[in-house]
């Protein structure tokens, strides 16, 4: 079997003011919109909708601003359009179309005292009909005060500092366990922190080593501002180990003279020694410019480098010390070797990619130490199912695994659950992937999931293997089961209804994405609360809806029994007439009193004479032993 690691190192119609009749205009465009090629402004009552009042420029990466100076106070409506006309145009979310683009809502702001009004657009979303607005303003006693007007709901969380009086909570939005919020501060310097349910039984500030903490962190995030700029504030709660609330990170991103800044608040990553290994290829140009660096991993059996490719077709190696003394390339089966090879790895992409390059340096004979290489196959800004992962060492041969029992029945704790008595759906698969590029082992069976790899051992894209393996359901309850894939990090349990149903309209239900550990999570059960939210994707997954909250927990119920192999037959199991068996010796009967004769019946047809009775038994059961490779049993309530 594959045993090589594929080893990742590290991411409109337009009410115009009060008037009283409006135009109407044309229902959202059809495809895409590209927002780099427009330009976007504010309109609304601050002029009586007679132009756009203020341009807006893009800030943190895909979230554009205006600012509105000096309005008066009042209550004022307003839009966003793009190119000062009313093909494209945003406002407030409007439930029944689904829509914030060519919203028939406009947004709508009361300023107590005079103020700015800061608009934002967040073009992030793949979607452009549902970029949801956002606009700021300062209340009669300066505290900056946001509001929220797109498709998504405020969750507990909220930003809280300087900025607002330490009182005036500003929203964040959750997705899919990134919580967001934004805030357009002053130049200077601002201390906030993120806190839940606008209290301050939980908070999160800077990472503190003294505690090991960011969770009720005594230190504030702080930033400071040449100039006024939006400040967009990200915690993590994805992570829901036990304790792992307490180490939620925090991110900030802002703009300052040097352009965008993004801070990472939350506990350091170790710092991986360098190593005298590098990149060079034609993005390099062979060596007139420095080699890309590679790092050692924590255990030094691999170093790894990232390099980022603009579109275009390239070539590279890896080598030592910035010479070609020593130098690592694809495998050459003429030469036996990757070491000194001359078959360069080949690369092209048709937008930017960043690939992250591998060399395994455990092995003893560094001259088939492999490379391997992982990308995302649309480019850096795609989503995570489009990697890709290539090996180009020498492929192991296939072999038998040593490892595998002659016969193996399965535990309890081969296995993970999943409760459907909540959500009944018809069906239930299990989705899983590593986020370190790691193969990932069916323990029962000793070999890797093959969904995950083509036959030369590279790894296809992750969405060609969702929506993952069908469940087994456990007979008489509403308990699915599937086998602990080991060196899984992340799972997702679904209703097994494949992306492709989804973009044509069909429901689909799953989990958010979840941490697992094959360790901590084997022989445990999942279960959902459907109390939590249950929440739509974005675009064309539309009709996916994935539930936010649910807790691993320990299982003692019923569990399929899975054999595999051939089934000893144990001599004490085979039945034995001692009548013809010559080691057992007879026992003496009691002599019976003489019967009357009977009259003699008429003589019958002889019937073929088939051997010791007992032989049909023994042979029957080594028979069914020897097909034991799949066979399924019903165990209940069985301890380890």
């Amino acid at each position: 079997m594959h045993t090589k690691k594929i080893l990742g190192i590290a991411l409109a119609a337009a009410l115009v003011g009060t008037m009283a009749t409006v135009t109407a205009l044309p229902a959202s465009a059809e495809g895409d919109f590209n927002v780099s090629e427009h330009t976007l402004g504010i309109i609304g009552g601050f002029n009586e909708w007679a132009s756009d009042v203020a341009a807006m420029t893009e800030t943190v990466d895909g979230v554009y601003v205006g600012v509105v100076e000096a309005v008066p106070a009042g209550s004022y409506e307003f839009k966003i359009r793009a190119d000062g006309a009313w093909d494209y145009s945003w406002g407030v979310y409007e439930a029944d179309y689904d829509r914030t683009q060519n919203s028939q809502t406009n947004c709508n702001v009361t300023l107590e005292a005079d103020s700015d009004v800061v608009v934002m657009l967040d073009t992030t979303g793949d979607d452009f009909e549902l970029w949801p607005v956002t606009f700021m303003y300062y209340d009669a006693a300066g505290n900056l005060q946001v509001e929220y007007t797109g498709a998504d709901t405020a969750s507990a969380y909220s930003v809280i500092g300087g900025f607002n009086g330490w009182s005036a909570d500003a929203p964040m939005i959750d997705k899919d366990g990134i919580v967001t919020g934004y805030a357009y501060l002053k130049a200077g310097e601002t201390e906030f922190k993120v806190r839940k349910d606008a209290g301050w039984d939980l908070s999160w500030g800077v990472y503190e080593e003294e505690f090991d903490r960011t969770q009720n962190s005594q230190t504030n995030c702080k930033v400071s501002l040449d100039a006024p700029s939006i400040v967009k504030v990200s915690l993590d709660t994805t992570d829901d180990s036990e304790d792992g609330f307490e180490l939620w990170p925090l991110t900030i991103s802002y703009v300052n003279a040097d352009g965008v800044q993004n801070e990472y608040l939350g506990k350091p990553e170790p710092e991986h020694e360098l190593s005298p290994y590098g990149i060079v290829g034609s993005m390099t140009g062979w060596g007139k410019q420095p080699d890309v660096a590679m790092y050692y991993n924590d255990d030094k059996t691999a170093v790894g480098g990232a390099v980022t490719f603009e579109p275009g077709e390239y070539e590279f190696k890896v080598r030592k010390d910035s010479a070609w003394t020593d130098s690592w390339g694809a495998y050459e089966e003429d030469y036996d070797r990757t070491y000194n090879s001359q078959t360069n790895i080949k690369f092209s992409c048709e937008k930017t990619t960043t690939v992250s390059v591998v060399l395994d340096v455990s092995g003893d004979d560094q001259e088939l130490w492999p490379l391997s290489y992982a990308y995302r196959a649309g480019g850096d800004d795609s989503d995570v199912p489009d990697m890709v992962y290539v090996f180009t060492g020498k492929e192991e041969e296939e072999q038998p695994s040593a490892e595998e029992p002659e016969y193996y029945e399965s535990q309890k704790t081969d296995y993970i659950y999943f409760d459907n008595s909540q959500t009944k759906w018809d069906k239930v698969y299990a989705y899983w992937w590593n986020s370190d590029f790691t193969k990932v082992i069916d323990k029962l069976t000793g070999k890797d999931y093959p969904e995950f790899y083509t036959e030369n051992g590279a790894g296809q894209a992750f969405d060609k293997w969702y929506p993952g393996q069908e469940m087994t359901q456990i007979p008489g309850t509403d308990i699915w089961q599937a086998r602990v894939p080991y060196g899984a990090t992340r799972f997702i349990f679904n209703s097994g209804v494949s992306d492709d149903q989804v973009r044509a309209g069909v429901e689909a239900f799953q989990t958010v994405d979840l941490d697992f550990s094959d360790e901590a999570n084997a022989g445990q059960i999942y279960v959902i609360d459907i109390n939590g939210d249950l929440k739509p994707g974005r675009g064309v997954e539309k009709t996916k809806f994935r539930y936010q909250v649910g807790e691993w927990k320990d299982y003692d119920g019923e569990y399929v029994v899975e054999t595999f192999g051939e089934k000893p037959v144990d001599p004490s199991e085979i039945i034995v007439d001692p009548s013809t068996d010559p080691s057992v010796a007879p026992t003496p009967s009691t002599p019976s009193t003489p019967s009357t004769p009977s009259t003699p019946s008429t003589p019958s047809t002889p019937t073929p004479a088939t051997g010791d009775s007992t032989m049909p038994i023994a042979i029957a059961a080594v028979a069914v032993a020897a097909m034991g490779i799949a066979l399924v049993g019903s165990k209940k309530k069985v301890k380890d």
